[in-house]
């Protein structure tokens, strides 16, 4: 449940974000915009942490 918990409240955090930088597009805020968006895309940071919280 603690698991569950904490991927939605990053799904929310991140896709606010994502979105915010896809309607408010910068130059300089590109590199932020590719980092929220390779999370969204490709969770392995989260995957590899999920085992922790059962430990």
């Amino acid at each position: 449940m603690f698991s569950v918990l904490m991927y939605v409240f990053s799904y929310v955090i991140l896709i606010g974000l994502f979105l915010y930088f896809v309607l408010n597009p910068k130059q300089e805020d590109y590199y932020i915009f590719f980092n929220i968006r390779r999370f969204l895309i490709q969770p392995i940071l989260l995957l590899l942490l999920l085992p922790a919280f059962y430990y």
